[in-house]
């Protein structure tokens, strides 16, 4: 790869870190204000598990009942720990693993 096409590639990378540092800013902000961070880390590696698990285990369903699903079950796993999340919450935590799962098969394969 030539110097200009690395320089492409970083400037396409900082500008997605750019993103889902934006993207965490704002649902830190007005999501889950008032929820401890030791607790949204445990759901939030919960929910890349889970979507993990929906795109490999259920690929011939859509998006829609794969994020309902997920959603069922971080909602299964919030309770087991006692924590307490809305549904709007768990749809926000599952959308954000989802938007960081397809930006890392992105940047794994550019095609």
């Amino acid at each position: 790869m030539n110097q200009k096409g690395q320089h492409m590639n970083n400037i396409i990378w900082f500008a997605v870190e750019l993103a889902v540092a934006i993207a965490f800013f704002i649902l830190g902000k007005y999501v889950f204000p008032a929820i401890p961070v030791d607790k949204l880390q445990l759901i939030t590696a919960w929910a890349e598990r889970f979507v993990i698990w929906a795109r490999d285990f259920f690929e011939e369903s859509e998006g829609e009942i794969k994020m309902k699903m997920v959603v069922e079950q971080l909602g299964i796993i919030a309770k087991e720990y006692g924590l307490e999340f809305t549904e709007d919450q768990l749809v926000a935590i599952a959308q954000t693993a989802y938007d960081a799962m397809r930006q890392g098969m992105a940047e794994h394969d550019p095609d």
